[in-house]
């Protein structure tokens, strides 16, 4: 149908407390704990983001003075099951923030030789004795304004950068 690169941002949960609510997160790979990303991609413990589009992100996230964190998440698909063990695995392999979409639009991008970008904004924290919901009740009403003019600014830039 035409499209030739994508761009998602939703919210995460940060295993890395000195994330600040609302702060900005740019996946350079995923950790696959996922059935999706499976059947579009060989088995492996990760799959990498196109680094063109992290570094576009991340120069906006600059120029429009929003604080971002570059790193590893974790991907998985079973709501609520990140458990203390589950958490520590997947924070020593380097992940500091899990969502649910990551690896398998990547997977899937890669597979149909599309582009793909990905950021979130940190929301729940899960690295605390209790979990800490933040901002996730919020949905990133609290940030929206900066969240959409990332976003637009992004999908502007891709369309020239690919």
């Amino acid at each position: 149908m035409g499209v030739q690169s994508v761009l998602v941002f939703g919210s995460c949960g940060v295993l890395d407390r000195q994330i600040a609510d609302g702060g900005i997160i740019l996946p350079i790979a995923a950790l696959r704990d996922e059935g999706t990303s499976f059947h579009y991609a060989p088995p492996a413990e990760k799959i990498p983001l196109e680094p063109e589009g992290t570094a576009l992100l991340e120069q906006l996230a600059k120029e429009l003075s929003l604080p971002c964190f570059k790193g590893k998440t974790w991907t998985t698909d079973a709501f609520y099951r990140e458990t203390p063990d589950k958490t520590a695995r997947r924070k020593a392999k380097g992940a500091i923030a899990v969502e649910m979409e990551c690896a398998a639009l990547t997977a899937c991008a890669a597979f149909r030789k599309k582009h793909f970008a990905q950021f979130l904004f940190a929301a729940d924290n899960l690295d605390a004795p209790a979990w800490d919901q933040r901002g996730l009740a919020l949905q990133g009403t609290h940030i929206r304004d900066q969240l959409l003019e990332l976003a637009f600014e992004a999908a502007l830039r891709m369309d020239r950068l690919f």
